[in-house]
């Protein structure tokens, strides 16, 4: 039957093709060639059959049809290799299109290293595929989207993460392939070798990171490096140079390093020697900050008329010595300590009508903003002078000496740095040159170097007989922690110390709090016992009045053993090293002042802090009675900063300044330059910061978020334990010694011994001995 009977027939898919085919064959096509013709036909008929295809609207049937053909064509092996060699050819096509812009940056995506610019981050391509796909991980969940990343599950987030490191591992192979093919794409390898040369990688290992197009040269790198130290002398002397506070030029904070450069074949002016530098950097007080006191507190003439104030200053002990909200605040401190240790070691409360202080009050709250610090360059004369010093750091804020010294200069700085300053300014009084004077510096002693230098000194007065094994003194309790104690008094490991008598105070603190509880002979356990809030409070209070009052210091110092009384003391005083360090952390300077004020009258009885007993007692004069009020506000909320801007992650200026110290030796040690000072000083001092960024930068690129987090200092329940059953076995609190008993030495009440030295320099008939300070 015919399709044009009157009765209609169903026609099959079979038929219509053949049909079809046929109609193409009388007029000389083929499918292919009718297909090809109709595609490429700019007649309006086929134009208007073909709007559609490559539409949103036309793009589904057009993808179904192009996957009918790769079915058809790779029936066969032959025609499956045909087929791919054509999506390869096209894949191809599609990834030169898609390479970053050629030339230079910002326009392209080569950098000259003599041009190279310091940025925030990692150097980047500057191609907008790169930044649409950082815009596409902008919306993954982050770290820092805690809700995000439960509401997402954890199945989903390995997703996104693969996802991610697919994209970050395709984005890094193009850019090999990039530089390899020297197409003056070198920005991902350009930023690799200065991160590798940050991380210490080796000249060697660079090499074959550069022959597989990864990293650039290490002589690039130092190219690149040279050039950033050009920027960076450009920031210093704008930072040294201007400043937002009139004629208060910008804090300084400064430090002595020393190097060994040593040479294992030595020859004529081939030798190992020690390099002796300076080095520091510039801070900037926060605005807010500087607008909040007056302006007029802030100037030269101010502080020189304060200065000058100082001659008739009356000083009296009440100026350092703890008044009684002091006191009482100090007694807060202590109760605070007790609760920490009674929290974690020793119970919980079971109810919360009584809140249990594990913190003191805050007197003083600094803001926790980032600082704006810049870097100086390292000097190597501070083997030659102080005054050397000063030259350096005029030198590297090209002004002149006359407009340098007319503006007030606060300097941070160690107990040496301090007193040589003020030596020297002495030995130039009376000067006629405004230049030579130094009568616009202002010293300030370091934080952190303060802690460290009196901790040591107590420590040392605490140690006790460590040939006598009957000893309780702090190294027995080390002992009992499981802490080797031969190397504690060591200078160079500070941070270790300070670790180490905050375990020692602690399990002394637990051992007292057992002992008022009735409970010295049982064992702590992971599963803390559940006592009453009261009982808690009421523990607490009672361990203070036996451990820490006047009287019970008094009742201790009558007894025959020395043990307990010792064991007093050293609560006291390693309490005031607990505090001092907790509340720099903090960033309270109302906290870290009364410390000061204890540790002046400490200094006065521990004849080994002479100069702090000169030095501290003296700034505390200068900072709470001489100097304007303005000026001694701003400078007591610019001690400490916060470098990450978080708050309970304070440092004192000095601390952060020994981290770079840090990173500047590593960089000395392991980068391959160890016997070149003039790159260490040149290259790398000025360029510290951005090298340290480069390597943090590296959590970020797995598309992590850094996290600063402060080393906790905790001890184990088992070497707690071990420490509390010596104290047991030692009976370090007995009052009563046998007749046979072992009886250690008697450690001086310092702090009682400090105030009656005050007493007498204010009594005495040779004139106010105080006023001296």
């Amino acid at each position: 039957m015919t399709p044009g009977t009157s009765n209609k027939t169903r026609l099959t898919e079979d038929y219509k093709i053949k049909e079809i085919c046929t109609l193409m064959s009388q007029y000389n096509y083929t499918p292919k060639s009718f297909m090809n013709a109709y595609l490429n036909n700019d007649h309006i008929t086929s134009a208007t059959q073909q709007r559609f295809w490559g539409t949103e609207k036309g793009w589904p049937s057009t993808s179904r049809l192009l996957g009918s053909i790769r079915l058809v064509v790779s029936k066969n092996k032959e025609g499956l290799q045909y087929w791919r060699e054509f999506i390869l050819s096209e894949a191809t096509e599609i990834v030169k299109y898609e390479k970053p812009p050629s030339g230079a940056y910002p326009a392209g995506a080569y950098h000259n290293t003599s041009k190279i610019l310091e940025r925030p981050s990692r150097i980047r391509p500057a191609d907008e595929k790169d930044t649409d796909s950082s815009e596409s991980d902008s919306k993954l969940p982050s770290d820092s989207d805690s809700d995000d990343l439960e509401e997402v599950g954890g199945q989903s987030i390995l997703v996104l993460d693969h996802f991610h490191c697919t994209e970050v591992a395709a984005r890094t192979i193009c850019g090999m392939v990039a530089f390899l093919a020297n197409e003056r794409h070198n920005s991902q390898a350009l930023s690799n070798s200065l991160t590798f040369l940050a991380c210490g990688v080796t000249k060697r290992l660079n090499k074959f990171l550069h022959y597989i197009g990864l990293s650039a040269s290490r002589s690039t790198a130092q190219t690149a490096l040279s050039q950033l130290s050009h920027q960076a002398n450009r920031q210093i002397v704008q930072k040294l140079s201007n400043s937002s506070i009139g004629t208060m030029a910008p804090f300084l904070c400064v430090d002595n390093l020393d190097f060994e450069q040593r040479v294992h074949s030595k020859s004529l002016g081939h030798s190992t020697r020690m390099f002796h530098g300076t080095w520091g950097y510039v801070h900037h007080p926060h605005p807010a900050l500087v607008a909040s006191v007056p302006s007029a507190d802030l100037t030269v003439e101010s502080f020189q008329k304060a200065m000058s104030d100082v001659a008739t200053l009356q000083v009296i002990p009440k100026m350092f010595v703890p008044s009684p909200a002091n006191e009482q605040h100090w007694s807060l401190v202590l109760k605070a300590q007790l609760g920490r240790a009674f929290l974690e070691y020793v119970g919980e409360p079971m109810d919360s009508k009584i809140s249990i202080a594990t913190a003191p009050p805050v007197i003083d709250q600094i803001s926790a903003d980032a600082p704006d610090i810049t870097m100086l360059k390292l000097s190597d004369n501070s083997a030659q002078g102080v005054g050397e010093v000063f030259d350096s750091i005029i030198s590297q804020s090209r002004m002149d000496a006359v407009k340098f010294s007319s503006c007030l200069q606060v300097i941070d700085g160690d107990l040496s740095t301090c007193t040589n300053i003020s030596t020297l300014r002495t030995q130039r009084i009376p000067s006629a040159h405004i230049e030579d004077a130094l009568s616009n510096v202002l010293t300030i002693l370091g934080g952190a170097h303060t802690l460290w230098n009196i901790a040591h000194a107590i420590y040392t007065k605490h140690e006790g007989d460590s040939s006598d094994s009957r000893d309780s003194g702090s190294w027995r309790f080390l002992k009992g922690l499981g802490i080797p104690s031969a190397n504690l008094v060591d200078k160079k490991d500070y941070t270790l110390m300070i670790k180490n008598i905050k375990k020692i105070h602690m399990a002394t603190l637990v051992h007292c709090i057992m002992i008022v509880l009735g409970t010295e002979k049982d064992s702590i356990t992971e599963e803390l016992p559940k006592l009453t809030s009261k009982k808690v409070s009421d523990t607490i209070k009672k361990t203070y009045i036996q451990f820490f009052s006047p009287e019970s210091k008094a009742k201790a110092a009558s007894n025959s053993s020395p043990k307990l009384s010792n064991l007093i003391l050293r609560l006291s005083d390693f309490a005031t090293i607990v505090e001092g360090n907790l509340a720099m952390k903090c960033g309270d300077i109302g906290r870290v002042m009364n410390i000061w004020k204890r540790w002046a009258i400490i200094a006065q009885g521990i004849k080994k802090l002479t100069q702090y007993s000169i030095q501290l007692p003296r700034m505390i004069i200068l900072l709470n009675y001489a100097l304007p009020d303005g000026l001694s506000q701003v400078i007591k909320h610019s001690l400490l900063v916060a470098p990450n801007a978080g708050r309970k992650h304070y440092l004192p200026k000095d601390q952060y300044l020994e981290m770079k110290n840090y990173w500047l030796k590593h960089f000395f040690n392991d980068t391959g330059r160890g016997t070149n000072i003039n790159s260490l000083k040149d290259l790398y001092s000025v360029n510290v910061t951005l090298l340290q960024d480069l390597i943090r930068s590296l959590t970020a690129e797995i598309h992590k978020k850094p996290i600063f987090q402060s080393h906790h200092n905790q001890t184990d329940l088992r070497s707690m334990n071990n420490c509390l059953r010596m104290c047991r076995q030692n009976n370090v609190c007995t009052t009563n010694a046998r007749t046979n008993d072992y009886k250690p030495e008697l450690v001086e009440n310092f702090f009682s011994k400090g105030l009656a030295s005050i007493r007498e320099k204010a009594l005495s008939k040779k004139g106010r001995l105080l006023n001296k300070l």
